[in-house]
């Protein structure tokens, strides 16, 4: 492959060994984001070379471009270092041109992949499922093969097997089915060594999901204007509707059913007790707390039988 123009050539000439390194390794392994070091000496038989121009490359895994990254000058003692940004999996090279001559030195930067891992919500309750998303870097990030685990003990357990799709991204959903205490989970998302993505496989970070046991299921609300009551046997009570501005009649016996009294026919029953030789009080009690019953009677035929 010929060199980038921008790749000078020496004036001087002289040279017989280049070195190059990354941090005194031929290959290393950086995190994600991560920037490293290029670093090595040119010298020839006597002694190192200084003030000469190197040319650095970087060849991404798996491409088969090369780009030109800069140019690195040796220093008095003929070493030399440049720095290389973070980015993937990439074969660093160090040329130096003395006259028609060329001397190759190599190192190989490889990148763990670090994936992102978030979810719609924080907090999910026992019958919801927790919807996880997240994305890989490029480049050839499609059909990468990413695997959702969560923390079971002191592993980790497999729940997802997952490709992912355009501009690396990945989703997947986990029910919550048994928590019946608030608890909270850790997932993480696994980047497996495909062919073809120039990345070393890697996790994410953890994701931890505090998960609530299911709400109690509230009873039927009753109509504005009316309150809750419970009406029956003991232990077999249920509960009903009634209006607010009505009270529950006294049980004989733990069997009486529970009614509403009106106002009004409670008022006249008090003023019939408070004068118990009144008949005319006695007399207007009946004949109210009566007019009331057959209201609601006469009310009850004539929705029955359509008649207004």
């Amino acid at each position: 492959m010929p060199l980038s123009y921008e790749c000078v050539r020496a004036s001087r000439t002289g040279g017989t060994w280049l070195s190059a390194t990354l941090d005194g390794n031929p290959a290393k392994t950086v995190a994600q984001g991560e920037a490293a070091t290029l670093r090595g000496e040119l010298r020839d038989k006597v002694s190192g070379i200084g003030g000469a121009p190197l040319c650095v490359f970087s060849q991404v895994e798996g491409s088969a471009e090369r780009e030109f990254l800069g140019v690195a000058i040796t220093g008095t003692g003929g070493s030399y270092r440049f720095v290389v940004g973070p980015g993937p999996s990439r074969h660093l090279s160090a040329i130096y041109r003395p006259d028609q001559r060329r001397l190759h030195a190599g190192a190989t930067l490889r990148t763990q992949v670090k994936p992102s891992l978030e979810a719609r919500k924080q907090v999910v309750r026992t019958g919801e499922a927790a919807h996880l998303y997240g994305q890989i870097p490029g480049p050839r990030n499609d059909e990468v093969v990413i695997v959702l685990q969560v923390r079971q003990g002191d592993g980790w357990l497999a729940f997802r097997r997952y490709r992912t799709r355009g501009g690396g991204r990945f989703e997947a959903d986990y029910l919550f089915r048994r928590t019946s205490r608030p608890t909270t989970y850790e997932f993480r998302a696994q980047v497996r060594e495909s062919s073809g993505y120039p990345y070393v496989e890697g996790d994410s970070d953890p994701l931890y999901l505090r998960v609530l046991p299911k709400r109690a299921k509230a009873g039927r609300r009753c109509p504005k204007g009316k309150r809750r009551v419970k009406a029956g046997r003991k232990g077999k009570a249920k509960t009903r509707c009634v209006a607010k501005r009505c009270r529950a009649a006294k049980r004989r016996g733990g069997r009486g059913k529970a009614h509403c009294v009106s106002r009004r026919c409670v008022k006249a029953r008090h003023a019939a007790r408070s004068a118990p030789h009144a008949k005319r009080a006695r007399r207007r009690a009946r004949k109210v707390c009566a007019a009331k019953r057959g209201h609601r009677r006469m009310g009850k035929h004539n929705r029955r039988g359509g008649r207004g």
